[in-house]
């Protein structure tokens, strides 16, 4: 058929082929691959996590997520449009592995509409842009009145994004969230007494499990509990630690929070200057474990010491110090997280003040794995040296010894440090009645491994170092919510809590808006005051009426708040026009830039070809040139 076709035909044929090759390809793939993609983004923007596969996979009950998503805010500002565009495709990829079981919906709440009346009911945030508010919120509901809402999709938390939603899910298809005890020997669960709030790590907790506290006087603990959080066990009493025990060898799930110098403690009502209860340790339950913590030492490190500001009294300049007892573990210096463990792998930075050291002691049956240490400049200073404060004398005085292990995990098999069986109940008082749940039978072996997880510090869940650990600030909450869930072993979604960020900003882009905005902006605040204006004197009006109606006012009134009213119409159209002439311009620029991507790349790759092909074409003719002058 081409025998004696012409090469232009040839190639014009060919063409035509590749087009329909490709159509056809494409057609094959939409039929059969359905919504599988690849995701070739940097971080794997739109892939997710085996966690939440398993979330969506063993989905048994439908969910509807809806998110409101208002155009005005999402068009005037293009990092909320690349932000919303990939919390939009990781919806619609939950929904797809879902089974079904997902329903997403998505609603843009336009002013005084009925789906605006829904986003404040469900007290999302509204962020004001121009005369709207802005709503980017997501609400999930499921088929029991339950409820769970993300006020605000803050562009800021993006590597909280897979976690947030996951978590979401995972809560709204939990009948029944796991139920975690707190022994609170620390007072984050709140004193009454003094009116104290409980502590920001418990609301973050709160979150994930049902937070019940346990009595310091326990003397067992009941069923149902699948985890229980020690803090500052200073006051337990022999029965309760022994209850610990038989709890733990019996398969219950322990996560230890100890301290040799607990600066979060509550103050000597004898000694301002003072903690009441300063160190705790359980050491009879640590030795039969085979770990210790060295009751009167303090981890310090040069290397990851937090600087402080010193001085400024009677005169003295202020300047900056390291405390070396007060230390920052950063993921950029190797080694000091466990990568191997799902409890610290995902962590980034982690905060600490003031911790002990945790060694294995010799002959342990246990096995101990640290999970947070120190650097090689690592070492201890002494209990008093700590509770003096002073950051010039723990300069002078510290020596680096090594690394020292600040959080680690139990393993194994472990016998009783309690031998003789239960100790005795606690006294009660004269007068008073207690009832203590008898103490549980004596276990001398585990019959199965434990797994507890023991941290030489409680001050890492103080406030100021749990405040923002899902974006910005040190994973401490993260941390302690991880512990739990990797002892009661459930689905730990430790890798979303903590995943880095990926959203790159419009650096060009941005600058293009900000000089649109800046041409237009001026016109459009002078329009909104004014309309504010116009509005303060139309409500002055109306409450010159005694029933705060403009109708019951004189005529002259009457009149004046009509040419108002008629002016406020006014002003809203021309800022909506000044909105939409600044839209339209950034829109032609960022247009012009789709459209030099989308062209100029292939423009430059079709022209090279043409190059090569004239090229090709004249050495061609050139070869025979040559050829039939030396035939000749």
């Amino acid at each position: 058929m081409f025998k004696n076709a012409s090469r232009t035909t040839i190639a014009a044929v060919s063409i035509a082929l590749a087009v329909v090759l490709f159509l056809s390809i494409n057609l094959i793939a939409g039929v059969t691959l359905g919504s599988t993609r690849v995701d070739a983004t940097e971080g794997r923007l739109y892939s997710v996590s085996d966690d939440t596969r398993e979330v969506l996979t063993n989905l048994t009950d439908p969910i509807k997520l809806r998110l409101y998503l208002s155009t005005s805010l999402r068009d005037q500002n293009a990092n909320v449009r690349a932000y919303s565009g990939r919390v939009v495709e990781l919806l619609r990829t939950y929904q797809n592995l879902s089974g079904g079981n997902v329903d997403f919906e998505l609603i843009n709440p336009a002013p005084l509409s009925r789906d605006e009346e829904d986003a404040a009911a469900f007290n999302l945030y509204a962020e004001t842009t121009g005369l709207d508010p802005g709503y980017f919120g997501l609400v999930g509901t499921n088929t029991t009145d339950g409820i769970e809402v993300i006020p605000f999709l803050d562009v800021g938390q993006e590597s909280a994004l897979e976690y947030q939603l996951t978590r979401m899910v995972s809560r709204l298809s939990k009948r029944e969230l796991r139920n975690i005890g707190i022994v609170d020997g620390l007072g984050i669960m709140a004193i009454n007494e003094t009116q104290q709030q409980r502590w920001k790590v418990v609301d973050s907790l709160a979150e994930d499990f049902n937070v019940l506290q346990v009595p310091l006087d326990f003397t067992a603990i009941p069923e149902g509990y699948d985890a229980i959080v020690v803090v500052h066990p200073f006051a337990l009493a022999p029965s309760g630690v022994y209850a610990l025990e038989q709890y733990a060898m019996r398969g219950g799930n322990l996560v230890i929070f100890l301290d040799p110098q607990a600066e979060h403690s509550l103050v000597s009502p004898t000694n301002p200057n003072a903690l009441a209860n300063p160190d705790s340790y359980l050491s009879q339950l640590m030795t039969a474990w085979g770990v210790e913590m060295q009751n009167d030492l303090v981890v310090a490190d040069p290397s990851l010491a937090i600087p402080i500001v010193v001085g400024g009294q009677q005169g003295a300049q202020q300047r900056t110090i390291d405390y070396l007892p007060w230390i920052s573990l950063n993921r950029d210096t190797p080694g000091l997280f466990n990568p191997d463990d799902p409890v610290t792998a995902p962590l980034t930075g982690i905060m600490f003040e003031s911790p002990g050291s945790l060694r294995q002691l010799p002959g342990a049956t246990t096995t101990f794995t640290p999970l947070l240490v120190t650097t090689d400049t690592g070492g201890t200073i002494t209990q008093e040296m700590a509770m003096a404060r002073n950051p010039q004398q723990v300069l002078q005085n510290f020596r680096p010894s090594g690394p020292q292990v600040v959080a680690a995990r139990i393993t194994g098999r472990i016998r009783t440090a309690f031998p003789e069986g239960a100790p005795p109940l606690p006294e009660v008082p004269a007068g008073v009645e207690v009832t203590f749940l008898p103490a549980p039978e004596l276990i001398r072996e585990s019959a199965a491994d434990v797994n507890i997880v023991v941290v030489a510090d409680t001050d890492l869940l103080a406030n100021e170092l749990v405040e923002n650990n899902l974006r910005y600030g040190p994973n401490n909450a993260d941390f302690v919510t991880n512990a739990i869930e990797s002892v009661t072993g459930g689905t730990t979604l430790s890798a979303l809590r903590v995943r880095n960020p990926t959203i790159r900003t419009f650096d060009r882009l941005d600058a293009i808006e900000q000089a649109a905005q800046a041409a237009f902006e001026g016109d459009r605040q002078a329009k909104i005051a004014e309309f504010e204006d116009a509005t303060r004197q139309l409500q002055e009006l109306a409450s010159r009426s005694p029933i705060g109606q403009i109708a019951t006012l004189p005529a002259d009134q009457r009149e004046q708040a009509a040419q108002l009213q008629e002016r406020r119409f006014e002003l809203n159209r021309e800022i909506r026009d000044i909105e939409a002439a600044q839209r339209a311009e950034i829109d032609a620029v960022e247009n012009d830039l789709r459209i030099k991507n989308i062209v100029l790349v292939p423009a430059a790759v079709i022209l090279l070809g043409i190059l090569v092909a004239i090229w090709r074409r004249v050495r061609l003719a050139n070869y025979l040139r040559r050829r039939a002058a030396s035939a000749s």
